[in-house]
Parts: C-alpha cells; structure tokens; sequence
C-alpha cells in the first residue's frame, strides 16, 4: 500500500502542469540566441539553458556574464528579453558552462557531509559498515565512484577508496552529483559518476555540534575574506544496536582540521584528518581488540596565470594501519599511498583542453612496491545545445593501460521541458589493490587485468517551476570485463569476469513553499549479470520520501526510503528481504542561521541489515545545533 501511494503520489507530481510563460533570451547586439543564463526568483538561483520556463506573473532577474543584469515580470505564453552588453565584463570575463545541466542532484551540507549524501538516497546508496560509511552508484561499488573537491580529483589508486569521514563536514557547502557530463579533467569520470564537494565560499561562520547518549561530534569554519579554516573532532562509543544490544569494539574517533587562502589569481586548500575505530568483525567472527587507523592529507592549489590560462596542483597522502591478533596468523596490514597531480588548462568561451600527468605510488605489507605514470589530455566543446567530452590517457606501472573517457550530448527546450540525451563511453583501470596484492595466505592480485569497460546512452528530462521541480532520468548502461574477487583452490584472485546490463529510470520531484517542502525520489535499476542473474546487494527498486513543515521559526521534519529485496549471493540464492525504513524524524527551531533540533534516527528501531552481519544502529536521539553566519 505504501508503495502503490509513493508511485501515485510521484506520477501526479512529474506530470503536473501549471501555466508557464516560455522566456527566449537574446542578445540585443546582434539578435543572436543566449544559450545559458542565471535565473533568479525569489529564494531560487539557477543556471538554465534557454528557452527556459517559469510561472505567470513573477519578477525573475536573468544574468549572463558579459552583459547587464534585467529584471522582469513573466506576463503571456512567451517572452523575448533582449539583454544589453556589458563591454567591461566581455572584455575581462571568460564564459565556459560548470555544466549544471548536468548535474543530476546537489546538496547543501548544512547538517553533515555523510548526512548529505544520504539525502542524495537513492540514488547514492550510502550502506554503514560499524562507524564505516561505503557508497555505491547505479549498482556499481565506491571504487567506481570519483570523488573531487572543488573540481580537483581525490586520488586513491591503491583502493579508489576514499575515508569522507577525514573531511571537516563544515568545511563543505555542497555535494553534488552527475552521471553523464562533468569537467573532463577529472579522468575516467563517466565510469559509475562524479561526486564534487565545494568547499564554503559564502558564509564567515559555519559550526555543526551534535550530542547523543554515546556520541558527540563538533565541527567549525571560520571565513575571513582571503583566509579561512575551522577544525572538527568527533568521538563515537560502541553502537547500540536494535533492542539495546551493544556491538563491542565498534568505537571510532576523529580529528582533523583545514585551512584556505584565496585570491583573484591564486587558491590554496589544506586539509588533514585523523580516525581510529575498532573493528568488531562480521556475524559469527566477532573481535575484541583489532583496531584500524585512517589518517588523509590533501593539498590543492590553482593559479590563473592568464585570463585564459590555469595551472591546478595537488598532492594527497593516505594511511591505513589494521591490526588484529585474534587471528592466526595474526593480521596486520600497513598500506601507504601519495598521489601528485598537476594539470594546465587553456579555456576559451566555448572549448576547453586540459593536459594531466599523475605519478601515484604505494606501499604497503600485503601489497608490494608499486607506482604508476597517468599522463592524459582531455578536451570540451560546447556549441549551442550541443556538448562533447573526451579524454585519453595511458597508465605505465609494471604494464600499461589505454584510458579513455568520451561523452556526447545535446540539450534542447521542448514544450517547456529541458531535454537532454546522449551516448558515453569510458574505462576504469585496475587499482593496486587488484594488480600487485601479495603477502596474504588467502588472496593475491592478478597482473593481467584488462581494464573494466562502460558503454551507454542516457536521457533526462527536466522541468523547472517557482514551487515545483521535476527530472526523469532514463538510459541503459552495459559493464563489461567487471572485476570481481573469486576463488581459485581455496585463494581468492580478482578476474575480468562479469559483465551486466544495467536499464534504469529514475523519477524526481519536489514541491515547495513557505511552509512546506515534499521531495520524491523513485528508481528502477535492474543490474543484470550473465544468466540474468541480479547483481548482489542491489535492490531493483528503491525510494525515498522526504518531507518538511516550516511555521514561522518552528519546522519539522520526516525521510525513509524502500527498497524491493536484494540478493546477497552471485548464485541468488539468498536475499534481503524488500522493506521500508524510516530514517530520521527532526524537529526544532530556525532563527537567523541558527538552528537547533532533536532528531530521532532510526526511530522504529529497525533491524536493517546491509550485508554480512552489519547492521544498522538501532534507535538514537540526538541533540542538534547549526550556526551559519
């Protein structure tokens, strides 16, 4: 019944239609059409492609770089709004699309890096490991996901794996995702999708602090003008699992700080964090002592050395130290990795080149001495509604990899809707990890990987209102030479085994006002393996339903998401069972920035498990507070 009710609920809301007014936008110069321009109207600011649509009767402000800012009240079926030109700004600006378009979700992160991304469910399936948090995307697990901070990858060659928990959470504004187009300097980015964490620009005060019965956690950034940088610490004692039960050695703490300068021409960012958590085991292999130690260091900076010309570096350092002698033979795993990136890039207003060189090395107990060579040019061009993205690479560690990455699409404006299809393409090649593990009884890596291989078209279709948002996603991704971990006499070696169709479609929807916010996510991905078998822990339907009451100071709040069942074997032998969780219940007070809240995570106090014995933290009420000045 709830299920049929979010779907009907969901479908009147896609396909709602309201009386626009179609506003075409030019430049009064020369009459020629402006292909993206800034829309501002009330609380909302975006970039659209145009022909874009609004509601009847408004003021919106539309802004283009290069020419002057025009204000307007929507009025019949269609408007044309010539814009004047600004000759300053033509002269010092240069125009390249961020590719909004693109971007298939964002978030601000006013309450937490992880909590964002969960508000991202489901199409980012965040699953808790103890006090871990992994992601997966469209099926596909986090060594397929690229994570970036401001536009500059977070590299991590040894796993792909990134520790997000090392990340001051108010350092980070925003989180957003794309699947399809994004900055082609990021690489291999069309693999599973792109995941850019902006840092605080705006505001000059962010603190987030948070308190529970067997949690505290605080987190600060102060911004002043040219420098800024904040600090955060959190502290975690053993979960309580549903009906009160203690997972012993599931504790974790953290500690990190960050610091930013900025100019016109120059940006530096520095950032390291520190964690150790036990590591209670798996169901039926439970530990006492074993412990784990994450540490992350990352530098980035970027110079405009001329107005069409930048030069970004960036250096990033990782540790991981595990230990546990409950074992035998005792397990002890000490893993190193560096990363140093420096890329030029040659930007005019409508094309983009980019020319890359990686050098990434690692060290380790279970993995020998390696590094890898990654030089790689990559080039954008936009045209009107029309975009192309391409790299090229070759990976020399003990052997070389090609790497490629190539995306085409077009967006056009079609009865008031924002269209946008295309084909894309691209590679992910084999981590440390799979090719150069060694000194574990029951594992070690394969030097003869190919690389994995992605082919798929995709489509989406976007409408924009003052108090209502849709977007429908569509396509057909299909993975070929998939890695995968097998067994071989008893040792486990990664071969190029799988390959899976993946067909998905994905409806969102949110509708707004002054007192009330209704946001539905709904996606069908069926990820098919040979003998059309589903891939494990991948539900074929999920969603997620949030809503939020605001009266006057006071709001609201309630999420959860459902899921269909998830097989947990490559044999689909044993499944999960399909149900629905209701994450979180959140009500407080907002006055001025500040907010303060009780939220009641897991409030049914749900046994959710996500695989292997783990499981979700039962019922926890927590003391929230939020300052952003």
């Amino acid at each position: 019944m709830k299920k049929s009710f979010v779907l009907v609920i969901s479908a009147i809301l896609i396909f709602l239609r309201l009386y626009p007014t179609t506003v075409y936008v030019y430049n009064e110069s020369n009459n020629e059409k402006i292909d993206f321009v800034i829309v501002s109207q009330k609380t909302s600011v975006k970039q659209v492609m145009t022909p874009f649509e609004t509601d009847l009767g408004i003021a919106i402000t539309i802004s283009c770089i290069g020419f002057r800012d025009t204000t307007l009240t929507t009025e019949g079926n269609s408007m044309d709004v010539f814009l004047q030109v600004n000759p300053l700004s033509i002269e010092e600006a240069v125009i390249f699309s961020d590719r909004l378009v693109g971007t298939v979700r964002e978030r601000e992160s006013d309450d937490g890096l992880i909590s964002a991304f969960e508000s991202i469910s489901p199409l980012i399936t965040v699953r808790h490991y103890n006090r871990s948090t992994v992601f997966s995307l469209s099926g596909m697990s986090q060594e397929h996901i690229l994570f970036s901070l401001d536009k500059v990858p977070l590299i991590n060659q040894m796993s792909r794996i990134i520790d997000l928990d090392l990340i001051s959470p108010a350092m980070v504004q925003s989180i957003a995702l794309s699947k399809t187009l994004d900055s082609s300097m990021k690489g291999e980015n069309l693999f599973g999708g792109v995941v850019d964490i902006t840092t605080n620009k705006l505001s000059r005060l962010k603190a987030i602090a948070s308190t529970s019965f067997n949690s505290s956690d605080i987190a600060i950034d102060v911004n002043l003008k040219d420098l800024s940088g904040g600090f955060f610490l959190t502290s975690f004692e053993n979960m309580v699992l549903p009906q009160g039960k203690i997972l012993d050695n599931s504790y974790k703490s953290s500690f990190g700080f960050n610091l930013k300068g900025r100019t016109d021409m120059f940006n530096i960012t520095l950032l390291r964090g520190f964690s150790e958590q036990g590591d209670p085991g798996v169901s039926g292999f439970r530990y006492q002592r074993s412990s784990i130690k994450n540490s992350l260091f990352v530098l980035t900076s970027s110079v405009l050395l001329r107005k069409n010309l930048e030069l970004t570096t960036s250096a990033m350092k990782s540790s991981y130290i595990y230990f546990n002698d409950e074992i035998s033979p005792a397990s002890d795993d000490t893993s190193r990795f560096e990363s140093l990136l420096s890329s030029l890039t040659i930007f005019k207003e409508k094309w983009r080149t980019v020319i890359s060189h990686q050098f990434n090395s690692a060290d380790g107990t279970k993995i020998r001495k390696s590094s890898e060579k990654f030089p790689s040019i990559s080039l954008s061009i936009e045209n009107g509604g029309f975009t192309a993205d391409f790299l090229t690479g070759i990976s020399f560690s003990e052997n070389f990899q090609l790497v490629y990455s190539a995306s085409l699409a077009s967006m056009q404006s079609l009865f008031g809707q924002q269209i946008m299809s295309g084909v894309k393409t691209s590679v992910r090649r084999p981590t440390f990890n799979e090719l150069y593990w060694q000194g574990d009884a029951f594992a070690r890596g394969n030097e003869d990987l190919e690389s994995e291989k992605l082919t798929g078209i995709f489509f989406s279709l976007e409408k924009n209102l003052t108090n209502f948002k849709s977007r429908s996603d569509a396509g057909l991704n299909w993975y070929s030479s998939l890695i995968k971990w097998v067994s071989e006499n008893g040792i486990y070696t990664p071969q190029n085994i799988s390959s899976v169709i993946n067909p998905y479609i994905t409806f969102y929807s949110i509708y707004e006002n002054r007192i009330v916010i209704i946001e539905n996510t709904a996606s069908v991905s069926y990820n098919l393996m040979d003998g059309l078998k589903l891939v494990p822990y991948t539900p074929a339907f999920t969603d997620n339903l949030s809503a939020k009451v605001m009266l006057g100071r006071f709001f609201a709040s309630l999420s959860g998401d459902w899921r269909s069942s998830s097989f947990i074997s490559a044999a689909n032998t044993k499944k999960l069972q399909g149900s629905f969780f209701m994450r979180e219940a959140e009500a407080g007070l907002e006055i001025r920035g500040c907010k303060i809240s009780l939220s009641i995570l897991n409030p049914f106090d749900s046994a959710y498990e996500s695989a292997n014995g783990y499981y979700l933290e039962g019922r926890n009420i927590k003391l929230n507070l939020k300052a952003v000045i």
